[in-house]
């Protein structure tokens, strides 16, 4: 056999496990979509680098809070996504003064492992401020960082992390 042939098999052999795929990798992009009424306060920037024949699907649970503390889930966000059916989400509205519970969530696949890892935090937005979010998913080492931004644009604090066990104090 020829090293053009040997080429051609391992190229189609790609192939076909490509074609395979596309169905599932889309299917990845398809959660249910959080929507909320109001203009956008959390601005998200989302960022993920896979190995060779693997990828990290970057998503976000959003759930309120209620009194008692527990957490209900209202919606999911699509943050970063290998062929996307709808584009990612850039942008998203959480209603002020009212406690958030946020969950990133970091689903790889690959070969013939999967695995998840995920950030959870709580926010309550403040009227009149703005909030941007920076994800990053990269060589298994997740970092989310969310920042506080003044009514007039001036960057304030890095918000930090509370768990939902915390929401009494939040």
């Amino acid at each position: 056999m020829s090293g053009y042939e040997l080429m051609a098999g391992r190229l189609s052999r790609r192939a076909v496990l490509l074609v395979g795929a596309l169905p599932w990798l889309a299917a990845c992009s398809t959660a249910a979509q959080y929507q909320d009424a109001g203009p956008p306060n959390l601005h998200l920037s989302t960022t993920s680098t896979g190995a060779f024949l693997s990828f990290t699907v970057v998503y976000l649970d959003i759930n309120r809070v209620t009194a008692d503390c527990r957490a209900e889930h209202v919606g999911t966000l699509n943050l970063w996504a290998p062929l996307p059916l709808r584009p990612p989400a850039d942008a998203v509205h959480l209603p002020e003064d009212r406690l958030s519970h946020l969950v990133f969530k970091f689903r790889t696949h690959g070969g013939n492992r999967e695995s998840l890892t995920s950030y959870a935090t709580l926010l309550r937005p403040r009227a009149g401020h703005t909030y941007q979010a920076a994800v990053k998913y990269d060589a298994g080492l997740y970092d989310v960082e969310i920042r506080e931004i003044g009514p007039n644009g001036t960057p304030g604090p890095k918000v930090e992390h509370r768990p939902l066990s915390e929401c009494r104090r939040a």
